[in-house]
């Protein structure tokens, strides 16, 4: 009496015409017969439009649940008839108990640490933290942040505040370093890419904001060395990274991409803005030029004079060319 279609697969009309002619029967063990449709989003408009029917009338004893990530794919037609249900993202500081209390139960040696990373990289899914706690676990050893980074395939957010760091120092050496070692552990430039992202996405709140613990999920550790490393970038700086950086993943996902040189390549240019023609790129040195006007750090560029010998002997040759003539 509990049905479930993935639209994902099944988006035909032809599947839907299927559930048309079965919610006519009555439910043989329960009082109502349910019909799950998951991702009903991927329903091609002839099945939106062979469904509307059955739900403008639907029979007394048949409930549909229409289950979706992105709703705005939806006809209004749908939606109308429908009530709507919204399940947000747990938090973290709960999933982060959960895990603990599961661990516990289980036997399962976890730190503290670790149970928070979990819940963090779960992005408020209970489900994907408990199936990340159960990898994590496999090994049978006690769980601490490295084995958590280690499972997931990250390089962790120490590193990737050193690889910041070497950006803003200009550091070539580090920075193709780590690109070296990224590659030679057999892990995916792209997860590193995705972090080193996210952890730009924390600086561009922090730098603006004054109270950015509130949209930050952060121990107050990692704040405070946050909030000290951004005193190294200007906002329009963290733009110019934060668009070479989209621009770098999206060329990696292309088929084909030699991901290595794409992430070397970016990072030259991160370090050196004048080598990119992009807006942002544009923008950092009229701000940079901005900057050096109002605090009066800008001088021009010397003419420079040529030596008075040069100068006694080529007005001498001069000379002796004009007796001459």
């Amino acid at each position: 009496d509990v049905l479930e279609m993935d639209a994902a697969s099944n988006n035909g009309v032809d599947n839907i015409r299927d559930i048309r002619d079965e919610v006519v029967y009555s439910p043989s063990f329960l009082k109502y017969r349910v019909y799950i449709v998951d991702e009903v989003h991927m329903l091609s408009n002839s099945a939106f439009n062979a469904l509307l029917k059955t739900l403008e009338e639907p029979p007394s004893h048949a409930i549909f649940i229409l289950a979706t990530t992105e709703l705005h794919k939806l006809p209004a037609t749908i939606v109308s008839r429908c009530q709507r249900f919204e399940f947000i993202r747990i938090a973290t500081d709960i999933l982060t108990s959960r895990i603990k209390f599961i661990a516990e139960q289980e036997g399962i040696n976890i730190e503290d640490d670790a149970a928070r990373l979990i819940a963090r990289y779960s992005q408020g899914g209970m489900r994907d933290s408990i199936s990340l706690l159960e990898l994590c676990a496999s090994s049978g050893e006690k769980i601490d942040v490295n084995a958590v980074n280690e499972t997931i395939g990250s390089a962790g957010r120490e590193r990737m505040m050193g690889v910041i760091s070497a950006i803003a120092d200009k550091d070539y050496e580090f920075l193709f370093k780590e690109i070296d070692e990224v590659v030679t552990s057999s892990k995916d430039i792209s997860v590193f890419w995705q972090d080193l992202i996210s952890l730009y996405r924390d600086l561009l709140v922090v730098k603006p904001v004054r109270d950015s613990a509130k949209y930050l999920d952060l121990t107050d550790f990692e704040l405070k060395s946050l909030t000290k490393l951004s005193e190294k970038f200007s906002r329009e700086l963290l733009m110019y990274h934060c668009r070479m950086l989209e621009d770098a993943l999206t060329s990696m996902q292309a088929s084909g991409a030699i991901k290595r040189m794409i992430a070397e390549l970016c990072f030259v240019k991160m370090c050196d803005d004048s080598l990119s023609t992009s807006n942002e790129a544009l923008l950092l040195r009229i701000s940079k030029l901005e900057s050096m006007l109002a605090s009066g750090n800008f001088a021009s560029a010397k003419i420079e004079e040529a030596p008075k010998e040069e100068k006694t002997s080529a007005v001498k040759k001069a000379e002796k060319v004009e007796k001459t003539e």
